[in-house]
């Protein structure tokens, strides 16, 4: 019966144990996903931001916007 009863203590304790790990990955998990979100807005603001340059460079160099069919 001790035996039966140590080993119970010993399972709860690896439970108590993987419960508090599992709580730190999650908190990992979702601190990584703002982290994601963060940088895709990051990224979409420079490839916007990029569009707005090549347009620019386009309109200085007198080409007009090539999908609307009115270069020079």
């Amino acid at each position: 019966m001790a035996n039966t009863q140590s080993k119970i203590e010993s399972l709860e304790e690896q439970i108590s144990k993987l419960v508090v790990e599992n709580d730190k990955l999650r908190r990992e998990n979702a601190e990584r996903g703002v982290e994601i979100a963060k940088l895709k807005a990051e990224s979409l603001q420079e490839v916007k931001t990029r569009e707005r340059i090549e347009k620019t460079m386009l309109d200085l160099d007198g080409v007009k916007d090539p999908l609307q069919g009115n270069n020079k």
